[in-house]
Formats: C-alpha cells, sequence, structure tokens
C-alpha cells in the first residue's frame, strides 16, 4: 500500500504538482524527456476529493507507523518525504462543508544536522488552522508520528551503561527527545 500511494503520488499535494511542471516547462522550454512521468490520477474536481485523497494517504501512512512501531522495522514513508496538508476535522468533510482556511501541512524538524532520526512533527506556522477544522484524525496522526520517533529512538540508539561517556551521550539524546515531545 506504501508503494502504491508514493505511485499515486498521493504524499504531496496536487497544487505542488502544477507548480513544479510549470517550472520545469519553463526553464527547459525546449527540451523534451525521452521518459515522462505517468499520472495515474485526474486531478481533484473538488475540495472534496482532494480531502478523501488525504484520507487515504494519512491512513496508510498510519498503518506504516503502527506496523514499524510493532516490528522494529523501517519506515516505507519516511517524513521527510511527505508534504501533505492534515485532514480536516471530520464532520466538515463529512457534512460537504467547505473550509475557511486550508488545513495545516505535516511538518517535522530535525534536531541535530549529525542526527537525523530524531524528528518531530509540527504544524506551518504560517498556515494556522481555523481549531474547528483540526481534529482527532490530524492530532492521531501526530500523536502515532511521536509514537514512531520513540520507538526509533529506542532501537537505533543503543547504550552501554558500563561507559559513562556512552551513557551520557544517550542521555542527552534522550533529553533532547523529551524536550521536543514537551513542547
Amino acid at each position: 500500500m506504501t508503494r502504491t500511494v508514493e505511485q499515486l503520488q498521493l504524499s504531496k499535494e496536487e497544487d505542488e504538482f502544477a507548480n513544479e511542471d510549470e517550472d520545469e516547462n519553463h526553464n527547459i522550454s525546449s527540451v523534451e524527456f525521452l521518459v515522462q512521468k505517468i499520472a495515474f490520477l485526474d486531478p481533484p474536481k473538488d475540495w472534496i476529493q482532494r480531502e478523501e485523497r488525504r484520507r487515504i494517504f494519512w491512513n496508510v501512512f498510519l498503518m506504516d507507523r503502527f506496523c514499524s512501531i510493532a516490528t522494529g522495522w523501517d519506515l516505507s514513508l519516511p517524513s521527510a518525504n511527505i508534504n501533505r496538508r492534515l485532514p480536516c476535522h471530520g464532520p466538515l468533510w463529512q457534512n460537504e462543508t467547505p473550509l475557511e482556511a486550508p488545513t495545516a501541512y505535516f511538518r517535522f524538524t530535525n534536531t541535530s544536522p549529525q542526527d537525523s532520526l530524531l524528528q518531530n512533527v509540527i504544524s506551518d506556522a504560517s498556515n494556522e488552522q481555523h481549531p474547528a477544522q483540526r481534529a482527532g484524525f490530524a492530532y492521531r496522526i501526530e500523536a502515532t508520528e511521536n509514537l514512531s520517533l520513540v520507538t526509533r529512538f529506542f532501537l537505533k540508539h543503543p547504550v552501554n551503561v558500563s561507559n559513562r561517556r556512552d551513557l551520557q551521550i544517550w542521555m542527552m539524546r534522550f533529553k533532547e527527545l523529551d524536550l521536543r515531545l514537551v513542547r
């Protein structure tokens, strides 16, 4: 399923593809590609269809995270590859109530340049949502990503408790993770 959502390009917002193609065509107007990207899906007709695609992606994302957490395997959908808005409040979508403003993007930040493992979900500060638009599903996505973060930390950072230096480094990384989760 993760491979399918990647092939369908559901990990990115549709409006980004239009801008990407315009930039490519503008910069290389006289050049043709021998291989073109295949577009499996037509552009969404309205915001409801766009939200349906978001929700399909986010459900696959959640399954990927839960499988990774349960098995200790690597993620199939890395956070760095995702540029998708979080889903809107369910009743707004079910009642086909148009959104007052777009929902926030799923974002992450690295804690340090040498350690890209520690990532945290943050909302796009320039794209604040109306509180009524954000609800359980978006919070579940963020909470699951944080749980995945914690699991990856304990799987990827072994500690030798008999070596004081190793223990100090591990504890420093752990405190960094804890601060991110508190924030």
